[in-house]
């Protein structure tokens, strides 16, 4: 990610130097607002945000194929306008994703880079969490909000399948299958568990595993990320039409066209299913109007409504 100003809330200004929070000890808070954060706090997110090298110059990774491919656009050709407020819920994602590979259990890999590997008609490339020692169980972190958390537990509960991280995990399979184990990626079965966490308040779940399902590789192209279990469909594009969509706009890219043109035609995926909202009168869940918001953790938002000629 490239960062070539700060957007804050003390001036709403959008060109403040990236040294910005040094100089005016603002704490990225309106004047009168307790949500500080602290400047230490503040250098840490904009070096972690700056300094992932691994996302970046149109690789494509195992996450991103199952994002949205104008923000992966964005940050990978782009200078952005960054609001640290945004990033401090990746940041602490970062932070813990860090911690436990520090404490790992000695005798399994905590963190294994699958190199590129075949994966529909392009290579794909991707880094687990962790990987018992006989290669049985497969793990992925997720750290979320209590909101967040809260929602991922209630589906658990239920028996609902996390389309993108059964996804996530079904690729690292399939690469580990292909690029370490050297073997056909439908004998390789192991079990693919999903480890969600979050900070919440006494008596609620903090931390639980959801094993998810095993899929083929074809399932996996054909899977919509972000689309709308209610009605599905809402979101049309398939991984398979999003790693199409990254390739053929970084090589367009390379090859001289001008970036935003680039960028303006791929579509915004997953903005046309966040539309739900509790409606406190009929106490009922009632879709918005299609195309309302995006998820509010990308970090391109600013740029990719600016492009598309829309407010943030």
């Amino acid at each position: 990610m490239k960062i070539k100003s700060l957007y804050c809330a003390c001036n709403e200004r959008t060109d403040n130097p990236l040294n910005h929070y040094a100089q005016s000890d603002c704490g990225a808070a309106p004047p009168g607002r307790p949500e500080r954060l602290q400047l230490e706090q503040i250098n840490a997110i904009l070096a972690d945000a700056q300094g992932d090298k691994y996302h970046a110059g149109g690789r494509l990774t195992a996450t991103r194929i199952l994002g949205c491919p104008r923000e992966t656009l964005i940050l990978d050709n782009k200078e952005i306008v960054y609001d640290v407020r945004q990033g401090l819920t990746t940041w602490h994602g970062t932070v813990k994703h860090r911690a436990l590979k520090e404490h790992a259990i000695p005798g399994s890999y905590p963190e294994i880079r699958i190199a590129p590997f075949p994966f529909g008609e392009f290579e794909i490339e991707g880094v687990t969490d962790k990987v018992s020692a006989d290669f049985r169980v497969i793990r992925d972190w997720k750290f979320h909000s209590e909101t967040s958390q809260g929602f991922k537990y209630e589906r658990f509960r239920k028996g609902t399948t996390d389309p993108e991280g059964a996804a996530q995990l079904n690729i690292y399979r399939i690469g580990i299958a292909k690029s370490i184990l050297k073997v056909a990626p439908e004998e390789y079965r192991p079990r693919l568990v999903l480890v969600h966490g979050a900070e919440v308040k006494h008596g609620e779940v903090g931390s639980f595993e959801a094993e998810q399902p095993l899929m083929s590789e074809a399932e996996v192209l054909a899977l919509r990320p972000f689309d709308d279990e209610r009605e599905p469909g809402t979101q049309p594009h398939t991984v398979k039409a999003i790693m199409q969509m990254l390739a053929d706009a970084t090589t367009a890219i390379r090859a001289g066209v001008d970036v935003d043109q680039v960028i303006r035609e791929v579509p915004m995926v997953g903005r046309n299913v966040w539309t739900w909202k509790w409606n406190k009168q009929s106490k009922r869940r009632e879709r918005l109007a299609i195309g309302d918001k995006c998820t509010k953790y990308c970090s391109a938002k600013r740029a990719c409504f600016e492009l598309a000629g829309m407010a943030i």
